[in-house]
């Protein structure tokens, strides 16, 4: 029984995984509070959020738009009611504005919680980012 619910909990954390890139396609809030957890917190390049600073940074306008994520090297790792999931993406933007086009590539280490029955991101730390730029369309 802890294996099959384990299971069903890994599919649900991989879903509310699926669903942040998404999220941040169209940002809303009704969105962000669907998946951040009230206590989150976001790291990156020595920077710290907490979840409205991070939210109201997500909903300002931005001319990249993310058109392809690729998740690899998926591990999680059950704490009771605490998941630590570790992994690399490939993120691909796209400028609106020059079509221009850049590729992340990023190791996360990201914790989830139970609240209230449902999984939420409690916490995203960006470990190591590498960005390349692609020829842009206009050479």
């Amino acid at each position: 029984n802890s294996a099959e619910n384990r299971k069903k909990d890994a599919e649900e954390i991989l879903r509310l995984k699926r669903k942040w890139p998404q999220i941040m396609q169209s940002p809303t809030f009704k969105g962000f509070d669907t998946i951040l957890s009230k206590d989150f917190t976001f790291v990156d390049n020595g920077h710290l959020f907490n979840r409205a600073d991070y939210i109201n940074n997500r909903m300002k306008s931005s001319e990249w738009k993310i058109t392809y994520v690729k998740y690899e090297n998926l591990n999680l790792q059950f704490f009771g009611d605490i998941v630590l999931l570790t992994y690399r993406n490939h993120v691909k933007n796209e400028n609106v504005k020059t079509r221009a086009i850049e590729i992340e590539h990023i190791n996360w280490s990201d914790i989830y919680e139970k609240v209230d029955n449902k999984w939420k991101i409690r916490s995203a730390h960006v470990v190591e980012i590498k960005i390349e730029k692609v020829k842009s369309p206009n050479g």
